[in-house]
């Protein structure tokens, strides 16, 4: 299970095509035009080669430093230090979004067809039923332990102990699954509502400022709870790392290694650029 995480040809394979997946899901939403499925090919693979250049090589630095923490005596880390790991991953994947496929994509939907729009809504719908329902077969100790699966994955064969403890933050955890999916159901129907609405100069401009909510949704309107989740996992990250014994931080810390050098090379990959790749800005790809 390891070796997954650890195979480089395996992470640049998954890599390389997920832009084509994403492509593929996309146009699954409504019969698009020939001009429309290029326009959303453009965009996802320019945001793939951005995420390539700009994005990996950050993931690698994380990784790198979270190595070198733990490799420097006293193999301690503070609470201090692990909010700043957990910045920049969410820093880092918010940029992402920021300069998503959806990026720029409010006069894309501005054109969209009558037809279009109730293809999205059905689908939209869809998918919210989807989410139900994969929330409604979940259980607590199915989540336990596909958490205690991913552990393996990253190197971490967890003791009984550090189960246990694990399973006590669990439970205080409190569980948002639900409110999100209240949440973007909302949004969706407002969305379609707006694409629905009149035309008019400002429109393009508005269906963006939706769209760039979207990923923002449970932050925005259940901070006290998204904080206090944020804090308890903080916390057991914190005293699992300080908690390691010689031979699990010897495993985590070459997983680390392995990690970082995979994401290196996939990150430099003699890859195109697609034609529509800035060179500059806050989404540009410097040189």
């Amino acid at each position: 299970m390891t070796a997954c995480t650890r195979s480089q040809w395996l992470l640049s394979f998954l890599y390389n095509r997920i832009d084509n997946q994403v492509i593929s899901q996309l146009n699954d939403y409504a019969e698009f035009s020939d001009a429309q499925k290029q326009r959303i090919r453009d965009e996802v693979k320019r945001f793939h080669y951005w995420h390539r250049r700009v994005i990996m090589p950050e993931y690698a630095r994380i990784l790198g430093d979270v190595a070198g923490r733990l490799r420097t005596p006293p193999h301690q880390v503070s609470e201090d230090i692990v909010e700043v790991w957990v910045d920049r991953v969410l820093l880092t994947f918010d940029r992402g979004d920021e300069c998503g496929p959806l990026a720029d994509a409010g006069g894309f939907f501005s054109t969209l067809t009558d037809t279009q729009i109730d293809q999205i809504e059905e689908k939209l719908k869809q998918d919210i039923q989807d989410a139900k329902k994969f929330v409604e077969k979940s259980n607590d100790e199915k989540r336990i332990k596909l958490r205690f699966k991913w552990a393996r994955r990253f190197g971490l064969q967890l003791t009984e102990t550090q189960k246990q403890v694990f399973r006590e933050s669990f439970n205080q955890h409190i569980d948002l699954r639900s409110k999100s999916i209240n949440l973007h159901e909302k949004w969706n129907h407002d969305f379609t509502a707006i694409l629905r609405g009149e035309d008019s100069e400002d429109k393009a401009a508005v269906l963006q400022s939706r769209i760039d909510e979207l990923g923002y949704l449970v932050r925005n309107h259940y901070r006290k709870e998204y904080q206090a989740n944020r804090k308890l996992w903080e916390n057991y990250l914190k005293d699992l790392l300080n908690g390691l014994n010689l031979k699990q931080r010897s495993e985590f810390l070459d997983w680390l290694d392995v990690m970082q050098r995979n994401v290196e090379v996939i990150a430099k990959d003699d890859v195109e650029p697609p034609a529509n790749v800035p060179f500059s800005g806050a989404c540009g790809v410097s040189v």
